[in-house]
C-alpha cells in the first residue's frame, strides 16, 4: 500500500500508473481510494544510492536511455525523471516509483534526470553512451541539458 500526502497526488499518481499497468518499469496497480493506492512493490535502491554504491556503468546507463525510449512509446509528455524515483532492484531491471506529471506536463528532455546526474558526477558518463547508442536523442538534448546544467 502506498499513502500519498494528498488524494490529488494519489489519483495523478494513480492515473499514470493505471495507464501504463503492467508495463515492466512501473508498478501494477490494484485499486485506489482516498489517498492512497494498493500496488506492487518496488525494491532495490533508488538510482542515486546505487550509483553512490556500486558506480555507474556503460550497462546502467544502457538501460536507463531504453527507459527513456519508454516514455516515448507511451507518449508521455514529459520526458523526464528524478534520480531518487528510478529503482534498480537487485537482478539490475530499473523500475518507476511517484510519476508525476507524465501526461500533464510537456518537457522534451530529460532535466530532472541530467541534474541528478550531475551531482553524482556521472552525466558526461550517460552522455556518452547516449551519442554512441542513440545518436539522435544526444543531439536532441545535447545542448538542452548542458545549457540547462550551466545555468544552476
Amino acid at each position: 500500500m502506498k499513502v500519498c500526502i494528498t488524494e490529488s497526488s494519489c489519483r495523478g499518481e494513480y492515473y499514470i500508473l493505471n495507464k501504463v499497468n503492467g508495463n515492466k518499469y512501473f508498478p501494477r496497480v490494484y485499486g485506489m481510494s482516498g489517498n492512497y493506492m494498493i500496488r506492487d512493490y518496488v525494491g532495490g535502491e533508488s538510482l542515486s544510492d546505487y550509483v553512490k554504491e556500486y558506480g555507474f556503468s556503460e550497462s546502467l546507463a544502457s538501460k536507463m536511455i531504453l527507459l527513456l525510449e519508454e516514455f516515448d512509446k507511451l507518449k508521455f509528455t514529459k520526458r523526464d525523471i528524478r534520480c531518487k524515483d528510478i529503482f534498480v532492484e537487485p537482478d539490475g531491471n530499473l523500475r518507476i516509483i511517484d510519476p508525476k506529471k507524465s501526461f500533464s506536463k510537456y518537457r522534451d528532455f530529460p532535466r530532472h534526470l541530467s541534474k541528478g546526474l550531475k551531482r553524482l558526477g556521472v552525466l558526461d558518463d550517460f552522455m556518452k553512451v547516449l551519442k554512441n547508442e542513440c545518436p539522435e536523442k544526444y543531439r536532441m538534448w545535447n545542448k538542452k541539458i548542458y545549457k540547462y546544467i550551466n545555468s544552476l
